[in-house]
């Protein structure tokens, strides 16, 4: 755990008032296991506002420990659900099918429906139309090549390496062999 020293009386204010709030709630064992007195619990909790904001002035530097891998792990994972928002966007946009961003998303075909009907305007029924054989070699071989790639950033590098097509093309391509 990380130590940083934090000089705010805004802070002491609110750090007095979390021990209260735990002194009144009955954690009581929490705050001497920390440390605090029986006796200082009970001046803590017969403050008046006015006196905890005295109180904080005078308290001056804090220690705040911080567990800087939960900070990191906790703004990774938001990145993370930042990078598949927008990528969701992309695919959507792109002509991917419900069944496509259930695939890739791992969410229900009911979510990935409700996400098509939120991000794109509505789609013409039926089958998407296929490339030619040449163009649907190339796009096999291309598939291929890149299957080292995550499955969400190849749809995407896909579609931008041929954009002409809809998602829903390529996908049929790509699967047009699995029964």
């Amino acid at each position: 755990m990380s130590r940083i020293d934090i000089d705010s009386q805004d802070l002491g204010f609110r750090v007095l008032c979390y021990l209260i709030e735990l002194a009144e709630s009955g954690e009581i064992n929490q705050l001497i296991a920390a440390g605090f007195s029986p006796e200082t619990i009970s001046t803590l909790r017969q403050m008046t506002v006015s006196e905890v904001a005295s109180v904080a002035g005078m308290l001056g530097l804090f220690e705040l420990g911080v567990h800087v891998p939960r900070i990191e792990a906790a703004m990774s994972a938001r990145m993370g659900m930042r990078s598949a928002s927008v990528d969701l966007a992309y695919l959507a946009k792109a002509g991917a099918t419900a069944v496509m961003l259930a695939e890739i998303f791992r969410i229900t075909l009911e979510e990935a429906e409700a996400h098509l009907v939120t991000l794109t305007s509505p789609k013409r029924p039926g089958r998407p139309s296929m490339p030619d054989d040449d163009t649907r070699d190339a796009i096999h071989m291309w598939w291929a090549a890149h299957q080292s790639m995550p499955l969400r950033q190849r749809w995407i590098a896909l579609h931008q390496h041929w954009p002409r097509f809809s998602l829903a093309s390529l996908y049929a391509v790509i699967n047009e062999f699995n029964v």
